[in-house]
């Protein structure tokens, strides 16, 4: 499911209330959730039947312990020559971490960036015994390897982004 949009968590219920709007009559992270929706909608469609890929919850609120996310659901049906594998491959990578176009974006990252992502940016999950998957982005996320830490961090640009709220998000 696509995420944008965040914001942190108020002291209690009336502040978290406020922020909710506050989120929620955000025209850039309504942009940046949309991007990310058309972009999963189309990834979906290379691997679900046609016509069966539906946005079935959008700008939802999703609560955890210190933000606030705004979430579209969207689902589609596997196409018999698909299975669980194709389905994540089809997403690999998250536009929220690549960019859109996403395959030019993809380029460039690889061009460009003076270091591998790595880890940051891929997915953490299970596969079960009927072939059931379940996976999650590694965002927010602390590795730690031979005694060090180690913390990526990023943010969805776009056109009327702000500077400074990327930065304090991230």
């Amino acid at each position: 499911c696509p995420i944008s949009g965040t914001i942190k968590r108020g002291d209690d219920p009336i502040a978290d209330s406020e922020q909710i709007l506050k989120l929620l009559n955000s025209k850039k992270d309504e942009s940046e959730l949309t991007m990310c929706s058309d972009v999963d909608r189309n990834d979906k469609s290379r691997v679900c039947e046609p016509g069966s890929v539906k946005v079935i919850g959008r700008r939802q609120i999703e609560m955890y312990s210190r933000l606030i996310h705004t979430v579209d659901h969207i689902e589609g049906r596997l196409r018999d020559d698909m299975d669980a594998f194709d389905g994540f491959l089809s997403h690999a990578w998250a536009v929220t971490v690549t960019g859109a176009p996403k395959l030019w974006a993809m380029r460039f990252i690889e061009g460009h960036e003076k270091s591998p992502r790595a880890w940051y940016g891929g997915a953490i999950g299970m596969v079960g015994f009927n072939g059931d998957m379940n996976t999650g982005l590694t965002l927010r996320t602390i590795r730690i390897k031979d005694g060090i830490a180690e913390v990526r961090a990023g943010a969805t640009l776009l056109n009327d982004s702000n500077p400074q709220e990327e930065e304090a998000e991230t």
